[in-house]
C-alpha cells in the first residue's frame, strides 16, 4: 500500500510517516529504507530498492522524503499505480499535497492520504505545555507563552530548545526557572544566539552574522536547524511584503504581534527580487550540503557573506 503523510505541520506528518514505517515493518518483519527522493534523478534505484535487485537490500518498507517534488516520479507512479500500490511504500511531502495531481488524488481515494496542518495559537501553546511536562520542565504558562511568541509553529526547534532546558534543570536542580534564565537559556547553543543570528540576517548585518553563525556550530551540529530557520525567517519576510502588496490584512499571516512586528522591520531591509533570490541561494546551497558536495559549515558562511 502507498501511503502519503504531508502538511505545513512537519513535526507530526514525519513522525506519522516514521511510526506507520516501523508498524508495517515489525507487522512483516522486514527493513525500512529510508530516501531523500528529492536528491536522486534515476526512478531505477527506487524500483531496485523495492523489488529487492540489488544484492545489498532487502524487499521491506520504502520512505520516500520530499518525493512530490519530482514531477517525473510522480507521473511514473501513477501510471504505474496498482504495481507499485503491492509494496509498503510510505510517502513524506514537507508541504501540503496538492490534491490536483492525479498520484495524490489515487492515494486520496485508497484513503491513505493525511494532511496535517498547523495548529492554532492554543493548540500550539497546550501542546509546548504537554511537552514540558513529558520532559519534566516546570514552565509557568506564561513562560510557555513567551516560548511560543519566540518560535511560533516549528515543533522540531520547540523540542530541541526544551532539551537544553531539561538538561540546564537538571545539572541545577532546579524546581522552577525564573524569567531570566529562560531568556538566556532560549536560543543559545553554548555562546551563540540563534534569535540574535535571525536579527542579524534581517538587519543585513552580514558581518555579525557570520560571528554569530560561527559560535553556534562551533559546539553542536546544528547547521539544518539554522537553514531551516533561515529558511522560516525569508518566507515569512515574504508572506508580508505579499500581503502589504496586496492588501491583505497581516493578521492572516497568523502571527502574533510581537513576531509580526518583528517581520515588519527585517521586510523593509530587503526587496521582494532579494528575498526571492536568498531563498533560491539557500536552496541550492542546502541541496550542495545534503549532497555531499561542500563542507555544511563553509557553504553557509559563502551564503551568509553574500547577504
Amino acid at each position: 500500500m502507498i501511503y502519503l503523510f504531508a502538511g505545513e505541520d512537519q513535526y507530526e506528518s514525519y513522525g506519522r510517516a516514521l511510526l506507520t514505517a516501523q508498524n508495517l515493518a515489525s507487522k512483516s518483519d522486514s527493513s525500512i529504507n529510508v530516501v531523500n527522493a528529492d536528491e536522486i534523478s534515476d526512478i531505477n534505484y527506487i524500483l531496485q530498492l523495492l523489488e529487492g535487485v540489488d544484492m545489498f537490500s532487502s524487499t521491506g518498507v520504502l520512505v520516500l522524503k520530499r518525493f512530490l517534488n519530482n514531477k517525473k516520479f510522480v507521473e511514473y507512479f501513477f501510471e504505474n499505480f496498482n504495481k507499485l500500490n503491492e509494496f509498503e511504500i510510505v510517502i513524506w511531502q514537507d508541504s501540503k499535497a496538492d490534491t490536483r495531481l492525479k498520484f495524490v488524488k489515487a492515494v486520496q481515494t485508497k484513503k491513505l492520504l493525511f494532511n496535517y496542518d498547523l495548529p492554532k495559537d492554543g493548540e500550539m501553546k497546550n501542546w509546548i505545555s504537554l511537552k514540558t511536562k513529558e520532559l519534566s520542565i516546570p514552565l509557568t504558562p506564561a513562560q510557555i507563552t513567551f516560548l511560543f511568541e519566540r518560535i511560533q509553529f516549528n515543533k522540531f526547534a520547540v523540542i530541541n530548545e526544551l532539551q537544553k532546558l531539561s538538561t540546564y534543570i537538571k545539572a541545577k536542580s532546579l524546581k522552577r526557572i525564573e524569567d531570566s534564565v529562560l531568556e538566556d537559556i532560549l536560543g543559545l547553543s553554548i555562546k551563540g544566539d540563534m534569535w540574535r543570528f535571525l536579527d542579524y540576517i534581517g538587519a543585513k548585518n552580514k558581518n555579525k552574522a557570520i560571528i554569530e553563525f560561527s559560535k553556534l556550530t562551533k559546539y553542536e551540529e546544528n547547521t539544518q536547524l539554522l537553514i531551516s530557520m533561515i529558511d522560516r525567517e525569508i518566507r515569512l519576510m515574504l508572506q508580508y511584503k505579499y500581503a502589504k502588496a496586496n492588501g491583505h490584512d497581516t493578521s492572516e499571516l497568523k502571527l502574533t504581534p510581537f513576531i509580526l512586528k518583528k517581520v515588519a522591520d527585517k521586510a523593509r531591509n530587503f526587496s521582494e527580487n532579494e528575498l526571492k533570490e536568498l531563498l533560491k541561494k539557500l536552496f541550492i546551497t542546502d541541496l550542495k550540503i545534503k549532497s555531499g558536495l561542500v563542507d555544511e559549515k563553509t557553504a553557509m558562511l559563502v551564503y551568509l557573506a553574500e547577504l
